[in-house]
């Protein structure tokens, strides 16, 4: 079963990966927590994730887009270059900080505007802590913050992210061709497994050329979604949750 809070989705998945389409729907506040709300189609007659719904989940921001990427890296293998930004899916601190007394940090969240609970948009967040759970305030509002970015030792800090999930696009989840470039050295994979156990990316001799992409270091570490994500949910792991619209999770307030 895939369980969130008191909500338990029956896992009767009788399908493969294989045989499922995945279309991202949101970004959305989640009790205090900024996650990717998806759904899975079931692929046979769903015309575009239209019917054969399975049902919808809530995932870290963290983790939906690894796993977008590495999608990527199996379809274009070495010609899949992680975004420069991409460092900013952990709790990054901020260069432009590294010398001030009081250091900053930035993570990836929703844009959230007028008070919204989900968007299309994803932000960059400033926090003044290295779990990135204590929001920064500089005086500005959060619309001013999504339109014109922060204010960082008197100069602005934009809070543009350059990507985010295909939202409303329906995607099979298995691709339909692996790139002959593809392996998991000399690549942008993600391999969580190994990065979990050992905090870093493992070491090949054909390494991925971490100078191609900013900050490439940063987005191989371990992932900290026990951070921001899930700030007010000490219970919460980087597991995938089923998402119940009657829940009202998204009412909580940001």
């Amino acid at each position: 079963d895939i369980i969130a809070d008191d909500i338990q989705y029956e896992d009767n998945f009788e399908v493969g990966f294989g045989d499922v389409s995945i279309m991202p729907v949101s970004c959305t506040n989640y009790y205090n927590g900024h996650l990717i709300k998806y759904e899975l189609f079931e692929n046979e007659n769903n015309y575009q994730c239209h019917f054969k719904s399975l049902g919808q989940f809530i995932v870290s921001i963290n983790s939906f887009m690894r796993a977008y990427f590495n999608y990527q890296v199996l379809l274009k293998g070495r010609n899949f270059n992680l975004p420069n930004d991409a460092a900013f899916l952990n709790c990054v601190m901020l260069q432009e900080t590294a010398y001030s007394e009081q250091k900053l940090y930035a993570k990836i969240g929703c844009n959230l505007k007028n008070d919204a609970m989900t968007s299309t948009k994803l932000q960059l967040r400033v926090f003044t802590d290295k779990q990135c759970s204590v929001p920064y305030n500089d005086g500005q509002s959060d619309n001013a913050h999504a339109n014109n970015g922060y204010i960082i030792n008197g100069y602005s800090f934009s809070t543009r992210v350059s990507f985010r999930p295909a939202f409303y696009s329906c995607q099979s989840c298995s691709p339909a061709q692996i790139s002959n470039s593809f392996s998991k050295s000399g690549t942008a994979w993600y391999d969580d497994v190994y990065i979990s156990a050992n905090g870093k990316k493992r070491s090949f001799d054909d390494d991925y050329d971490a100078d191609a992409d900013a900050d490439a270091d940063d987005y191989f570490a371990a992932g900290d979604d026990n951070g921001f994500h899930y700030a007010n949910n000490p219970n919460y792991d980087d597991k995938f949750y089923a998402y119940d619209d009657d829940d009202g999770g998204g009412d909580e307030g940001n």
